[in-house]
């Protein structure tokens, strides 16, 4: 932009001629001077809004080049009184995890129930069940009870190469929904003096949600939990992890 000096003030060669400002009586020297500072300052503003804006972006681009950490946690105490499960692994992705604990297993019915355990999902797909399992012989051949943070639950058997259902997806009445919200879940049996009489109950959160059919044969075991594990894009591998928690309140045989 072309501009020179006359009389101590900077003229810009698209502004009119200070002489014909003054002789028109639309401009005092003053004022001249106020509109080319102005200026200046909004050029000023300009330029700390562009170097915050480029700021930001450098903040961004070096984010984005700094790998995240894979974590793997499995059935680890967390410190405040829970078992932990947790990975952002792509490795275990579309998979379901499954622990069992001997020292559930009393060697009687009586003894190893009822079976009261706290769970919460604290991140991962809303969708993907998690829950606890009971009356298992091993880990092909137990009864779960899964939950999801939507407030759905599903109860089966697994067997080997297969499950049969006793209660299929729906949702529950007493289920509290959404991340990090404590569900408990309580699992009972009972027995009236012929096989043909024995049944369990489920409840949440101290409110019987399902009973069995009566007639069903327990094998008696060991308890432990389950988490199953989506696919990697569903989970959101690596940025964002799979963890659950949970709490044995009863039988009280599982280390905090």
């Amino acid at each position: 932009m072309l501009f020179r000096h006359k009389g101590g003030i900077r003229v810009f060669g698209w502004l009119p001629e200070p002489r014909e400002i003054l002789e028109s009586g639309r401009y005092s020297r003053v004022e001249y001077q106020k509109q080319d500072v102005g200026k200046d300052e909004i050029v000023k503003k300009w330029r700390i809004v562009i170097k915050g804006i480029l700021f930001c972006l450098a903040i961004l681009v070096i984010a984005s080049c700094i790998p995240t950490p894979i974590v793997t946690i499995l059935w680890e105490p967390d410190g405040n009184g829970f078992i932990q499960f947790q990975t952002n692994d792509e490795a275990n992705a579309s998979q379901g995890f499954l622990k069992l604990y001997p020292a559930t297993d009393h060697g009687s019915m009586d003894l190893s129930f009822p079976l009261d355990v706290m769970v919460k999902k604290v991140l991962g797909s809303k969708g993907t069940a998690y829950g606890i399992v009971f009356c298992a012989a091993n880990d092909q051949n137990y009864y779960q009870i899964l939950i999801k943070t939507t407030a759905e639950y599903k109860i089966s058997r697994i067997v080997p190469g297969g499950e049969s259902k006793l209660q299929d997806w729906g949702y529950a009445n007493y289920l509290v929904a959404g991340y990090n919200k404590p569900n408990e879940i309580t699992v009972d049996w009972t027995d009236p003096g012929t096989p043909s009489s024995t049944y369990f109950t489920v409840a949440f959160n101290g409110h019987t949600e399902y009973t069995s059919p009566i007639g069903l044969a327990f094998p008696g075991g060991q308890s432990g939990f389950v988490v199953y594990v989506n696919d990697a894009l569903t989970e959101y591998f690596p940025t964002s992890n799979v963890d659950v928690r949970f709490q044995m309140l009863n039988p009280d045989t599982i280390p905090p």
